[in-house]
């Protein structure tokens, strides 16, 4: 091995630390940015530049800080055998130095075992059903990273708060279509985080998923069975939101459950079905809109009802295979011609296929 002066050594070492700590900050700031927050700097050339820089600066320094260990050493050595002069803390110093990288990444490695769970998710999908209640991804971005909804999450999730207070995540599209989970999480804190997402996907108001994550944390809370069931099936439905319950039972012995929330707006209709014996037939959902079951407009639903039913037996489509469309498209006019905006369960529910 070559003889270095071990201040040269040191010093190299040193300087390798402060490039790569500017590199690790510079790349750290810049994925702050990537993130969301600020797209203005999200272009396709600054993040590999950065994330190359990083990476260089790193392997710099733990190549020099490694080498820096058997010289520290032998420099040490011939102090105490007398073969050179110098100052042993020099020595010791540059010696501390090297072996800073091993420190750094067990600690790294100890700290993101102990506050993350020790799974790393990249890239979850979620489909925005429909663009309601605030549901942009600026919006949900911002909410899930809220002190408040933070708290639910780990409190749901059933960890500590820590665990998921580094939590970030990057939302790659403004309808919530694909986002990350940019921070080593376990399995139910990455299931209670799509389940917020996907609620909110769907139309639901932050108030309303908010309330579901509570369900989620104290399932026990819900004495229905029905409400049980069909959690099993789309997801908690919390009681406080339930309008206008109805049951019935038909002539083969079949028991049917039908319900409404009003969540803004948009509101759900969902109707469960049970066989003779108890056991569950089937469980649907559809959105529908919320002035179909406002009383200030009850009677003007009504009585538009009625002139497109009127207009539908005229031009020989009333009852007609496929009619549903041409109904709502009449009531949409004739409520827009009175200055009240409506939408169809067409509109609510794209993908579903009506006749």
């Amino acid at each position: 091995m070559k003889y270095v002066p071990i201040n040269i050594v040191m010093w190299t070492v040193i300087g390798s630390f402060l490039v790569s700590v500017i590199t690790a900050i510079s790349y750290a700031a810049l994925l702050f940015f990537y993130s969301g927050c600020y797209p203005l700097v999200t272009t396709p050339i600054t993040y590999p530049i950065a994330l190359a820089a990083g990476v260089l600066g790193l392997t710099t320094w733990l190549v020099l800080s490694f080498s820096a260990i058997p010289r520290a050493v032998a420099y040490l050595i011939m102090l105490k055998k007398k073969q050179i002069e110098g100052r042993v803390i020099t020595g010791v110093i540059t010696l501390c130095l090297g072996f800073l990288p091993v420190l750094v990444l067990v600690t790294s490695v100890l700290a993101d075992y102990c506050w993350g769970g020790g799974v790393y998710y990249r890239v979850w999908s979620s489909t925005r059903i429909i663009s309601a209640n605030s549901n942009d991804a600026a919006t949900v971005f911002y909410e899930v990273n809220s002190p408040s909804c933070r708290s639910l999450i780990a409190r749901t999730a059933g960890v500590t708060a820590l665990r998921v207070r580094n939590l970030r995540i990057q939302f790659y599209t403004n309808d919530l279509t694909r986002y990350t989970l940019s921070r080593r999480i376990n399995d139910k804190v990455a299931n209670v985080v799509s389940d917020y997402i996907s609620c909110r996907a769907q139309g639901h108001s932050a108030a309303y998923c908010h309330d579901v994550l509570r369900l989620l944390a104290d399932p026990s809370s819900e004495t229905n069975k029905y409400l049980a069931d069909i959690r099993a099936k789309e997801g908690g439905i919390p009681n406080k939101w339930i309008r206008n319950v109805a049951k019935c039972k038909s002539m083969d012995g079949v028991n049917i459950i039908t319900f409404h929330v009003i969540d803004g707006e948009i509101a759900w209709s969902y109707e469960v079905s049970y066989l003779s014996d108890g056991q569950l037939r089937y469980c649907s959902s559809e959105r529908l809109d919320p002035l179909d079951f406002n009383p200030t407009y009850t009677n003007i639903i009504i009585e538009v009802k009625k002139q497109v039913e009127e207009k539908m037996k005229e031009d020989g489509s009333y009852g007609k295979f496929g009619s549903c469309h041409h109904y709502w498209e009449l009531k949409k006019q004739l409520l827009k011609e009175r200055g009240i905006k409506w939408m169809s369960p067409s509109e609510l529910n794209p993908g579903t296929c009506y006749d």
